[in-house]
């Protein structure tokens, strides 16, 4: 029992040590020299299999590939969702995208639930033409105050990495999708 112990100790530290330099309380990963965020993803089902794959956003223009059974995956409109956004990660993402909208959101918070379906639908709706992305505001503090997240759901409408516009409250789909198609 004891030595079982051991060999995991030193299997944990073995795989530790090369990637010593990182935050690791970020969920940051090296690849290729580069880091990348973990929580940069999105979900595709696969027509064929049906399974979820989850893939980085970086890599959709490349073409993704179901894991289970191979068959490439369809990088429509449809199988967007909203890039799930970080302390670590937001000046990055959203700084990048022509056009932004930040839900900010509390998994307690009811109105923060009856937005989250109107959310995922923009996602799919805008596909890549806007970033569309979801902040805990619990998890997340740093974005929150720097914007000055009072009321929750607060929706941030960003046009070349600065703020243009802001929603307090659960707003009619139409409203948030009107302001989306202006800045477009």
């Amino acid at each position: 029992m004891q030595q079982d112990v051991e060999e995991k100790e030193f299997l944990l530290v073995k795989l530790w040590l090369p990637c010593h330099f990182l935050d690791l309380s970020f969920g940051l990963k090296s690849e290729k020299g580069g880091i990348i965020i973990m929580s940069d993803t999105t979900i595709i089902n696969c027509p064929s299999c049906g399974v979820k794959n989850r893939v980085p956003i970086h890599k959709l223009s490349m073409g993704p590939r179901c894991g289970r059974c191979k068959t490439p995956l369809s990088v429509s409109a449809n199988n967007a969702s909203p890039v799930v956004l970080t302390d670590a990660n937001f000046d990055s993402l959203v700084g990048s995208a022509n056009v932004a909208l930040v839900d900010c959101w509390a998994p307690w918070c009811g109105p923060c639930k009856m937005i989250g379906p109107v959310i995922e639908e923009l996602a799919g709706e805008f596909g890549s033409r806007a970033l569309i992305g979801k902040l805990n505001v619990d998890e997340n503090p740093v974005v929150a105050q720097r914007y000055q997240i009072r009321s929750i759901p607060t929706l941030l409408f960003f046009k070349n990495g600065n703020l243009s516009d802001t929603m307090v409250g659960a707003a009619p789909a139409q409203q948030i999708r009107a302001k989306l198609l202006s800045m477009l």
